[in-house]
């Protein structure tokens, strides 16, 4: 017979398990419509991360004005409504034409004209103030018809292209009676800007009881614009005493179109040499040729009739 035995094994299996606190999940809404995430333990820092609105975590996609997630509003019609059809009075680019005074702004669809009649030229009635100020003084607007409005400049105005013209919400659609959308209307030009063009007038004789008067009053500019006047003294130093230069420079006054000067200290032996640079609001210069000058001892008309007679003319 077999001996049977049995064995009697004694285990001890002892288990720890240490508990980690599970990250806490908070919900809140940034400006970028996002949830965050804050995560922390015993052992380290608070962080948070983001999810944006298509789930990436630190994404940088948010729901636009349509409701649309990473939209970046592009379902917005040109007039600024979602899903919108276009079927808005908007205003075109205006066009500067540089021959004219006047800038021409179409609109998308017939205007209310801003309820001004055909003897109506007050642009403050449908420009905003701080556009009105660059047209300058005495500016006027008209209407061509019921989508073309002519915008005209004044003196002194110092609108450039590139800037913008704002219209007020009195323009309204005949059809829809709604308001302007998008009132700015940038401004293009239709041709580069013309050169300016000096123009200086002054006789060639005069006599030392008469004073010299340099005209450049007639130089050429775009319609509206002020031109800088530069005078410049050409004879050169060693022809004259540096007082009598001095005095004749300090009597050529910068930014006016006209000068007077006293010839009564003035050498008849002398001709004397003028300039007029003019420069446009856009910085263009122009330099004519110098108009010379003689001064004569005697009276003008008495030394031309001399002059005629040794020239052997009469």
């Amino acid at each position: 017979m077999t001996e049977s035995s049995s064995v009697s094994i004694s285990m001890s299996i002892s288990v720890s398990i240490t508990s980690t606190p599970l990250p806490s999940i908070t919900s809140s809404r940034t400006q970028s419509n996002s949830p965050s995430i804050t995560s922390s333990n015993t052992n380290s820092a608070t962080k948070t991360v983001f999810i944006d609105c298509s789930g990436i975590v630190n994404g940088n996609s948010v729901i636009d004005d349509c409701g649309i997630c990473g939209g970046n509003n592009e379902d917005k019609d040109a007039c600024g409504i979602c899903f919108g059809t276009n079927n808005c009075l908007l205003v075109e680019p205006g066009i500067i034409n540089w021959t004219s005074e006047c800038t021409s702004f179409t609109f998308t669809e017939p205007t209310n004209r801003a309820n001004m009649v055909k003897t109506d030229y007050d642009c403050s009635k449908i420009i905003q103030f701080s556009s009105l100020q660059k047209l300058g003084d005495g500016a006027y607007c008209y209407w061509e018809s019921n989508c073309n409005l002519q915008v005209c400049q004044g003196e002194r105005a110092n609108i450039l292209p590139g800037d913008s013209i704002i219209f007020l919400p009195y323009i309204k659609s005949l059809f829809t009676g709604d308001a302007i959308q998008s009132p700015i209307s940038q401004l293009l030009p239709s041709v580069p800007i013309p050169n300016p063009i000096s123009i200086l007038q002054g006789p060639s004789f005069v006599s030392k009881c008469e004073n010299i008067v340099l005209d450049a009053s007639y130089s050429k500019s775009i319609i509206g614009r002020d031109l800088e006047y530069k005078w410049i003294y050409t004879n050169p130093e060693d022809n004259l005493n540096l007082s009598e230069i001095n005095q004749i420079i300090s009597s050529l006054k910068d930014n006016s179109p006209i000068v007077y000067l006293d010839t009564s200290s003035f050498d008849s032996s002398i001709l004397y040499k003028f300039q007029v640079e003019v420069t446009n609001f856009m910085g263009q210069k122009d330099l004519p040729e110098e108009i010379i000058i003689t001064v004569l001892e005697k009276s003008f008309t008495k030394s031309i009739y001399h002059w005629i007679r040794i020239s052997n003319f009469i």
